[in-house]
């Protein structure tokens, strides 16, 4: 394995499959695409059929740069927008779209804190994908 350090969050699936197999980098690069990013190594244990000697093999030779991570624009994304992310269900994503409609304008993660149909856990996982501006 070469002396490197990879980006996962701009590496393509060839940069990667110089510490993996090529396979592997195919899924990790989807569920990039999927998710708008990773903010955390901790997503790679979400990969499809990845194994925890993967993630220890792989993780000395990555880095992740958050800046560019895809956001949805909770004042703007419809139902369908909003539940397209792997983090949002159905109930999730029309429980925005219906705040969102009654307060007319969402300021920031506060504003959903309360809606009964997220967990913490789910306000922690999906705030860096969300963009609350006017």
């Amino acid at each position: 394995i070469p002396d490197i350090i990879l980006e996962l969050n701009s590496a393509d699936t060839t940069q990667l499959a110089t510490i993996m197999k090529k396979g592997l980098a195919k899924r990790i690069v989807g569920y990039r695409k999927t998710l708008g990013g990773y903010y955390s190594l901790e997503q790679l244990k979400e990969v499809y059929n990845i194994t925890d000697e993967d993630i220890r093999n792989i993780i000395p030779y990555l880095k992740i740069d958050t800046t560019n991570l895809r956001k949805i624009d909770v004042n703007k994304a419809s139902v369908e927008q909003l539940k397209r992310h792997p983090y949002i269900n159905f109930y999730q994503a029309k429980a925005i779209y219906e705040l969102r409609k009654a307060k007319k304008n969402l300021s920031s993660i506060n504003d959903i804190l309360h809606l009964e149909e997220f967990s913490k856990n789910d306000i922690k996982r999906i705030t860096p994908y969300l963009n609350f501006e006017q």
